[in-house]
């Protein structure tokens, strides 16, 4: 489920506002004070929010760099997808798998394609995994719940282990997979 950014805005403020009524109707003389506060708290957000812009843009450029100088290492004819992977998230006892090898962090920045039957990521470290789809018991894509995040796509093993690979096109991985008879859900 993604949340619109709106709505979490709304969300995340409405508490402000509704203080802010209170505070203007039981205490008028104070409310010179209050539009300075409420203008200091604009002016963060306003600095502050390019600066996340500038950040995840960087992030991404720095995805798609890394995917780019190992595209080299794909077969011709394979679509390669930028991913993040090495995410390093705890096991958890009730998930039912553990963390592959692969995936142990640190994060890293890599691609994936899906090809002939095959799994491929590679890393810009020089990380490889060629995983034949046997292998791959299903794939699960998992929203990140906010907007501003790439979904992941959670590739889970027959060994009982999983891949989690992060991706600005996690839905073009799983169709993917999902072509190549890889059965693909969504949570």
């Amino acid at each position: 489920m993604r949340i619109h950014p709106a709505v979490l805005y709304a969300a995340l403020f409405s508490p402000a506002v509704i203080v802010t009524l209170v505070f203007v109707v039981a205490r008028p003389q104070d409310a010179s004070g209050l539009a300075v506060a409420g203008l200091l708290a604009l002016l963060l957000l306003v600095l502050g929010l390019p600066k996340v812009v500038r950040l995840r843009r960087r992030e991404q450029v720095a995805l798609d760099s890394a995917a780019s100088s190992v595209a080299s290492a794909f077969p011709g004819r394979a679509v390669v997808h930028p991913v993040r992977y090495g995410l390093g998230e705890p096991d958890s006892q009730f998930a039912g798998s553990t963390s592959s090898a692969w995936d142990a962090g640190p994060s890293r920045s890599g691609a994936l394609a899906v090809d002939e039957g095959a799994l491929l990521a590679r890393g810009a470290d020089g990380d490889a995994l060629d995983l034949q789809l046997a292998e791959v018991e299903g794939a699960v894509l998992i929203g990140s719940g906010v907007a501003w995040l790439p979904p992941s796509v959670d590739v889970l093993l027959r060994s009982g282990e999983a891949i989690e690979f992060r991706s600005p096109e996690a839905k073009a991985i799983t169709e993917a997979l999902s072509d190549a008879g890889v059965p693909v859900t969504t949570a």
